[in-house]
């Protein structure tokens, strides 16, 4: 039942007081009607206002009161009448409860436009905030966060569902999406391959152990694939390949490539896994090959084989390879400095010196002494240079020098043969088997290898004859004293002879301690020996040849800041002189003829597909390969050497020809779009020249390697009594390949 007071403006507006006294009166009379509300009356049910607080205490106090309201109508702006407030009361109000009735003037806007306030509630507008009770404040804090053992609702649990299906269904289609990226990407753009062999050692590896030298602590790669027939059990089989860090070695003879150590187990070794790479393999759809460039290609015998070879000739050249050399219609092929430090090997380190120095050891740079003083100090890695006088240049031929020598501890099959006058009668002529023998016709004294200095030690003590002490010493500097050669530290050591190398490379470290500093490079290949003087005070380089005052190529040097390390790379390599520094050329590339090898003749035609031997021009025999290759000199102020490094070429070998001999050139005629390639590991490698062909054709190219992306160690690790070995990358050596 619904009752409405009205009020009516008189002359005088009706008092607050007295208002809010009307309305009480006209509730307590409703109630006491006694009058139920019908089943049938609308029940109207408004939402409450976000300015209003609900009374939840008085609606928990007063059960009866659950479906009044309260209505005030606002007058229209030009009537006089006061607002009319309307109060609903349920007939099972109690008489003993009064509503609390909110003041006309406080009531909110939205209350007035909605004209109803929620069932069971009547509410004020604030104008203080009101504090929650404890009891309303817990029960409005869970309402808002349902406890957790709460049931979750079927309708709920079966959305949750969907959603974590949806989740997996989305998981599943990217990853689904990412092995078709792969599979695309790998198909027409890169792809991985692991290198098995070492046929391109040192510069991409197969499986190999990895050795470090115990007297200089020199880091390097020792085959474990490749078959020797001196050393027939250190080989992995196909089928070993899973049991590698099982595989049982004997016990063969391992040399440091950089100290000559040779006291080098082999056993108890674990084999690494070959060089993995990354192949672009779309390097040849818009680009030519380039000669010099690495590349991986199918087996033409083989296609189901990929191979990683060098490319060396390009299609419709005829290739002919003498003195370790390429030779392309008679023409000696050169590099520029990126691929000569792309493709060098590594001779000497100066940062690597030997701990166990025995009578044996001699280092492999030796100071000049000019009025018995050696002005050429040994550091900690490298050398420094004090001035014996710095009033004036010291002249040419006084110049002291740190000359290298290519110095072994023991082994060769050389023959070394030094003259001697007479072999004294205290010592007992030796016998044919001894190392050491005497010829008493040329009066000559010889040994094979290199000479003990036990044997010289004893021998020594056997005679008091000076000249005979002076002949032993100089015979067992020369079978020490051995000219650099092809012998790579990666294989095994073979029966077959080595070929000496005369296209090297000097990289130093230098560190000019004074402006007028002078630093002079010289550098002999047997039949040249070219000279370098870099004046740090006038900032000029000349190129020389060694008695020629005119020079070969002027330059200069670009600015540079004193004492800090300056890197001067000086190479006689493919007969041509290049000069760097800082990795920038200074001098234009010198190019020179040799005049004691002629070039290689080649036939006119060049388009025959086989392979065919040149009958017209046979070559000599090469200039022998210098024993004391390299030498530095400085003048006027001193100058340190941080760091000396000794680098060799690539040494091609020839198999239908011996280098020494003279016999006619072989050749190899290519006909279009086919290439001749080679291993860097000449030694040992498979590649154009054991092929019937001859040739790779251009559509068994598969792409260019690119990045050398995963080399791999062994490390040992302990879990508990447990050791075990894992397979970690080899960050030194990952790098993009050219």
């Amino acid at each position: 039942m619904e009752i409405v007071a009205v009020m009516n403006r008189s002359s005088e507006t009706p008092s607050l007081e007295q208002m809010r006294e009307s309305l009480a009166e006209a509730v307590i009379k409703a109630g006491t009607r006694k009058e139920q509300q019908p089943d049938d009356a609308p029940k109207q049910i408004n939402p409450q206002p976000d300015e209003t607080i609900s009374e939840e205490s008085h609606a928990e106090q007063s059960p009866a009161v659950k479906q009044g309201t309260v209505k005030f109508e606002a007058p229209a702006e030009n009537e006089n009448s006061s607002p009319v407030l309307a109060v609903s009361l349920p007939g099972e109000h109690q008489q003993n409860k009064q509503p609390t009735i909110s003041e006309p003037g406080n009531v909110s806007p939205e209350i007035l436009s909605s004209g109803t306030v929620s069932p069971g509630t009547v509410t004020k507008k604030r104008t203080e905030r009101k504090r929650f009770s404890k009891q309303s404040a817990s029960r409005s804090r869970r309402n808002k966060h349902p406890q957790p053992n709460q049931r979750t609702s079927p309708q709920r649990l079966e959305t949750q569902q969907r959603q974590s299906s949806g989740m997996v269904r989305h998981l599943l289609e990217a990853l689904v999406l990412l092995a078709l990226a792969v599979t695309l990407f790998r198909t027409f753009a890169l792809e991985g391959f692991m290198i098995s062999t070492g046929s391109m050692a040192p510069t991409l590896r197969g499986y190999h152990y990895r050795i470090v030298c115990p007297d200089c602590q020199f880091q390097f790669a020792w085959t474990a694939t490749e078959k020797n027939p001196r050393f027939p059990v250190r080989t992995l089989a196909n089928n070993d390949v899973n049991n590698k860090a099982n595989h049982s070695t004997e016990e063969t003879k391992i040399i440091c490539p950089n100290c000559n150590y040779s006291h080098i187990s082999s056993s108890n070794l674990v084999i690494n896994e070959g060089d993995q790479l990354l192949v672009d393999k779309l390097a040849f759809e818009w680009n030519t090959p380039k000669r010099w460039s690495a590349v991986v290609f199918r087996n033409p015998h083989r296609p189901t084989q990929a191979y990683a070879k060098r490319i060396i000739g390009l299609p419709g050249e005829v290739i002919a390879l003498k003195n370790g050399d390429v030779y392309v219609q008679g023409k000696i092929q050169r590099k520029n400095l990126v691929e000569q430090k792309q493709m060098r090997i590594l001779v000497s380190d100066s940062k690597y010196r030997p701990q166990f120095q025995d009578d044996n050891y001699q280092d492999c740079w030796q100071s000049t002494s000019i009025h018995n003083i050696k002005p050429w100090t040994k550091q900690e890695t490298g050398y420094r240079f004090e001035p014996v006088s710095t009033s004036e240049r010291d002249p040419e031929d006084k110049k002291t020098w740190l000359v290298f020598q290519r110095w072994v501890r023991s082994g060769g099959i050389e023959k070394h043969t030094i003259p001697l006058r007479q072999w004294p009668g205290d010592v007992p002529l030796p016998t044919g088997n001894a190392p050491i023998t005497y010829n008493e016709i040329k009066k000559t004294i010889s040994c094979r290898g290199a000479l003990p200095a036990e044997m010289i030690l004893k021998l020594k003590n056997l005679s008091t004859d000076h000249s005979f002490h002076s002949a032993l010493e100089k015979l067992f500097h020369i079978s020490h004293t051995r000219p650099i050669t092809d012998q790579l530290a990666y294989n095994q050591t073979s029966g077959q002879l080595s070929n000496p190398v005369r296209d090297l490379m000097l990289q130093l470290d230098v560190v000019p301690e004074s402006p007028q500093a002078q630093l002079t490079l010289c550098m002999n290949d047997g039949e040249y020996d070219f000279s370098c003087l870099f004046d740090f005070a006038s900032r000029e380089v000349k190129l020389n040849t060694h008695g020629n005052p005119k020079p070969l190529r002027t330059g200069h040097l670009p600015e540079l800041r004193f004492e800090e390390p300056i890197q001067i790379e000086m190479s006689v390599m493919d007969r041509q002189v290049l000069v760097a520094v800082n990795g920038v050329l200074v001098l234009e590339p010198y190019a020179y003829r040799s005049t004691s090898i002629h070039e290689p003749a080649i036939s006119k035609d060049s388009t025959a597909p086989q392979l065919s031997t040149s009958q017209e021009k046979t070559t000599p025999v090469a200039p022998q390969a210098p024993l004391k290759p390299i030498r530095i000199g400085a003048a006027v102020a001193p100058v340190k050497l941080k760091r000396i490094r000794v680098y060799r070429d690539l040494f091609y070998r020839s198999r239908k020809q011996n280098p020494s001999s003279h016999e006619p050139l072989h050749e190899y005629r290519l006909q279009k779009d086919e290439l001749f390639v080679l291993g860097d590991n000449s030694e040992v490698s498979v590649d154009s020249r054991d092929w019937p062909a001859g040739s790779v054709n251009k559509n068994l190219l598969i792409g260019r390697p690119l990045i050398l992306h995963l080399p791999s160690k062994k490390q040992s690790i302990q879990l508990g009594p447990v050791s075990t070995q894992i397979r970690i990358p080899d960050l030194d050596r990952i790098r993009m390949l050219r």
